[in-house]
């Protein structure tokens, strides 16, 4: 407890940090510990990421949790080993579930506590990891505490930020980033980001409350923005992650950039306090649960999402994002140029020894565009919008990862061993692994439209899952995944990014011991045939039309070849 102790003294000063200490270390001796853990330092690196809403698995049960539990064996044989399920605590669903208004009940149209329990225990037996989300930078405004807090409980009221007075808000502007909004702050003017500029509300960031005051807000209106600077919500969190992690659940920190933080909230840089709380939790998860890993969602300046990392001697957080990664892989098979690609994979690959980047196409939300110049954002949105939607007014698209690259099966499976080809985790959203399209706008109801995410969202039918071209597709999603994981080792390893004198064809070389693993991608339609030394090497995968032979590699259309000697 001895490092908590200190980072609570930090963020609260000696006397509120040490009276919170005593509250925390009162509650772990109550706390029922209903699992032991062994110790497995670093099990979360090179892991396969499968990543599904809790009711995203259509099957035969009523109860979509009992589908999602019978759908972990097919996780298994995908070759993954861990699993994020997007939130299932109680919600009234205004955001996909990030809204929630309890956070120790089972949202009801789900199943029950013990119809959850029954995922994790099917997870363990089958050696799959689950994460969940903890959303603590808001709440619905179901939520109990708010309704205390507009029925005048001031104890309530000031879990929250709020003022009496109507904020003066100026204007909206859209600018390189994104939409802001301009308010009139003692004299000055300030620009704020608007998340989700299309459900703002009137004044964005604030809605006024049934008692009379004004509350701040990040994201919808109906999630208030948490008061960090008050102990008392740290303890609530402390309670709330505590019940979770001893389940064994690991967690994914959801909207990270914003936690800790006051009003009018810069995105763009790291806080200190925000530090301390992810600091914090992680030495009271590892009290309950020592191989309990912490995903960070943020997306910031590279240099501050590798800050969530920490330092070997002051971890923070073990997982984070590759956002960075994303955007320049997309900017490369738009141009049918790795240089983007490239450039950003060596940049990314040294981090601190307990942490680990996750490396994706899509993740479960919109494709973020922000930190590259506006020329390249333009280029990405013109090409993409047409095969998905727009997103953030225009500064994100939605859609899912098939149909962004066109429907096409090669280029689909061609990309997924780009990613594979770096180091880190391999995260997956539910039906990439069998080409599942975007979501047919008709099919969606006209009130949910709004948000555009919902294109990218839908079920997975027992039908794709037995669509014959689908099953080639997630037959060789399989071939990459597990060739991947029974490589792995290689992966620890820096690598060396191969120049082939062709900037369609992507290349990297690890060495491990005295054996190498050669990897190449072509990302064009173009043949390629490329004169490469590799004496006594041998195929361990080829994706497409891909072959070896003395000293040439043969590619063809998104043809790729990964050779080991």
């Amino acid at each position: 407890m001895r490092n908590l102790t200190t980072i609570l003294t930090r963020l609260y000063g000696n006397d509120r940090g040490l009276s919170l200490d005593d509250r925390i270390r009162k509650h772990l001796t109550e706390l029922p510990r209903s699992m032991s853990f062994q110790k497995e330092p670093n099990w979360h690196k090179n892991l396969n990421f499968y990543i599904v809403y809790p009711d995203g698995i259509e099957g035969d049960s009523p109860i979509p949790l009992h589908n999602l539990r019978d759908h972990l064996d097919w996780v298994k044989d995908l070759g993954c080993n861990a699993v994020h399920v997007l939130p299932f605590l109680d919600s009234p669903m205004i955001d996909k579930g990030f809204d929630i208004s309890n956070f120790y009940t089972v949202r009801p149209d789900l199943g029950e506590l013990n119809d959850l329990l029954a995922v994790q225990d099917r997870a363990r037996e089958l050696g799959l990891q689950v994460f969940m989300d903890l959303v603590f930078n808001h709440v619905s405004d179901q939520h109990e505490w708010f309704r205390k807090a507009e029925e005048g409980d001031e104890y309530y009221r000031n879990y929250f930020f709020w003022t009496t007075e109507k904020p003066k808000f100026i204007r909206r502007i859209h600018t390189e980033y994104g939409v802001m909004a301009e308010y009139e702050i003692d004299g000055e003017l300030k620009q704020v980001y608007i998340v989700f500029p299309e459900t703002a509300g009137e004044i964005p960031h604030w809605r006024q409350g049934k008692d009379g005051n004004w509350y701040y807000h990040t994201f919808y209106p109906q999630q208030l923005d948490i008061n960090w600077f008050n102990p008392d919500v740290f303890f609530e969190f402390v309670k709330i992650i505590t019940h979770w992690a001893s389940f064994g659940f690991h967690f994914r920190l959801d909207a990270i950039p914003f936690v800790g933080k006051g009003i009018y909230k810069d995105f763009a840089n790291d806080d200190t306090n925000t530090h301390l709380i992810v600091q914090a939790l992680y030495e009271l998860t590892r009290l309950i649960n020592p191989n309990c890993s912490l995903l960070v969602e943020s997306y910031e300046h590279l240099d501050g999402i590798t800050r969530y990392f920490g330092t070997t001697n002051q971890p923070e957080a073990t997982m984070a994002y590759n956002f960075h990664l994303c955007t320049n892989l997309w900017l490369s098979l738009i141009r049918k140029d790795v240089s983007p690609f490239a450039a950003i994979a060596r940049t990314t690959q040294a981090v601190p020894v307990h942490a680990e980047w996750i490396n994706f196409l899509r993740n479960h939300d919109e494709l973020s565009i922000a930190f590259i110049d506006e020329a390249s954002q333009r280029e990405i949105v013109n090409s993409l919008i047409p095969l998905g939607a727009p997103f953030r007014g225009g500064h994100a698209i939605a859609g899912r990862t098939f149909s962004l690259l066109g429907n096409d099966p090669k280029r689909h499976l061609m990309a997924y061993t780009l990613l594979a080809s770096i180091p880190g985790t391999l995260g997956i959203p539910y039906g990439d692994e069998l080409g599942m399209e975007n979501v047919p706008l008709n099919d969606i109801p006209e009130a949910d439209r709004i948000d555009t995410r919902n294109i990218n969202r839908g079920v997975l039918s027992i039908r794709k899952r037995n669509d014959q071209e689908s099953l080639r597709i997630c037959s060789k999603m399989q071939e990459i995944i597990k060739t991947r994981r029974f490589h792995s080792y290689y992966l620890n390893v820096r690598p060396e990014i191969v120049d082939m004198s062709d900037n369609q064809v992507f290349a990297i070389s690890y060495s491990y011991g005295i054996s190498e693993l050669l990897m190449v991608i072509n990302i064009s339609e173009q043949e390629k045939k490329l004169k490469r030394s590799f004496t006594n090497g041998e195929t361990m995968l080829t994706v497409n039309e891909a072959s070896f032979s003395g000293d040439t590699i043969k590619l063809g259309p998104y043809g790729c070849i990964w050779l080991q000697r």
